[in-house]
């Protein structure tokens, strides 16, 4: 038997949660766009650089206001974040690079198909996670969008034009 939903999970989102959402969703929208122009004047290493300056400094008041202190609690933890950093710092860099040589649209489109992956190596992971028969539908349909959007470059003699325009 389920359990009955509390009635703060069943209270409307305020209207400033809409506002701050909507807000994230347009930052996020315009990401690849602005990155796209960033990269007609900048590198893509330059264009990561400033990006995780300014993320640093802000995050870096944000802490300062509230009182949080930065440092990791553990090594264990400290080398942990070292490596998160690495390959954040990878991603990003290759993000940029490809970028470079690609629609904005489309490569918020590459970003976007994550789940397929993670769903991949979820499957490689030690403690394989169960996906659902449902799961599986949604990612098909969702992979069937992408091949719908990517479907006027889908040709034989497109070779990897697709990718490039």
């Amino acid at each position: 038997m389920k359990d009955p939903i509390s009635s703060q999970e069943q209270a409307s989102m305020p209207v400033i949660a809409v506002l701050i959402a909507l807000g994230l969703y347009i930052l996020f929208g315009g990401n690849q766009v602005a990155s796209k122009v960033t990269l007609t004047a900048f590198p893509p290493l330059l264009c990561g650089a400033f990006a995780f300056t300014l993320s640093s400094i802000t995050l870096w008041i944000y802490a300062q206001v509230c009182s949080i202190n930065l440092q990791p609690p553990s090594r264990l933890v400290w080398r942990s974040h070292c490596i998160s950093a690495v390959l954040f710092i990878l991603f990003n860099a290759t993000a940029l690079i490809g970028l470079k040589f690609t629609l904005a649209s489309r490569a918020s489109i590459f970003l976007a198909i994550h789940p397929f992956f993670v769903v991949i190596f979820n499957r490689l992971s030690p403690k394989k996670e169960r996906i659902s028969r449902g799961q599986i539908i949604g990612l098909c349909i969702a992979f069937m969008g992408v091949l719908i959007v990517f479907s006027d470059r889908l040709t034989p003699q497109a070779g990897v034009s697709w990718v490039l325009s």
